[in-house]
C-alpha cells in the first residue's frame, strides 16, 4: 500500500484473490491514468449500444455507466466507463 492523498492506495496484491477479497466491500479506483476516446453525432449511441453489456442510452446527460465491452461472441474485452455528456455525445475511458 502507498499514500495517495491519505487513502491507502494498493499498488500490487499478492493476488487477484486477494484484491477481490480487499475490494469485497467496494473501493476507490483511479481511472485518471486511463486513457479516453471521444465519439459524438447522430450514430454514436447505436455504435456503443453494439460495444457494451450495460446499455449507453440507461446513462443520463453529464452520468455514467460502468460496462464490460464485449466481442462479437459475448466475452470481455475489457471494463470501461462510459460517459453521457448530451443526447450524442460520450467519452469512453
Amino acid at each position: 500500500m502507498v499514500d495517495f492523498r491519505r487513502l491507502g492506495l494498493p499498488q500490487q496484491y499478492t493476488s487477484i484473490r486477494d484484491e477481490h477479497l480487499a475490494c469485497e466491500g467496494g473501493g476507490p479506483f483511479d481511472i485518471s491514468h486511463m486513457g479516453r476516446v471521444g465519439g459524438r453525432g447522430t450514430g454514436a449511441l447505436a455504435y456503443l449500444q453494439n460495444l457494451f453489456d450495460e446499455r449507453p442510452r440507461l446513462a443520463r446527460r453529464w452520468s455514467r455507466i460502468y460496462s464490460l465491452m464485449c466481442n462479437d461472441v459475448g466475452g470481455v474485452i475489457d471494463d470501461l466507463v462510459v460517459y453521457r455528456e448530451t443526447d450524442d455525445r460520450f467519452i469512453v475511458s
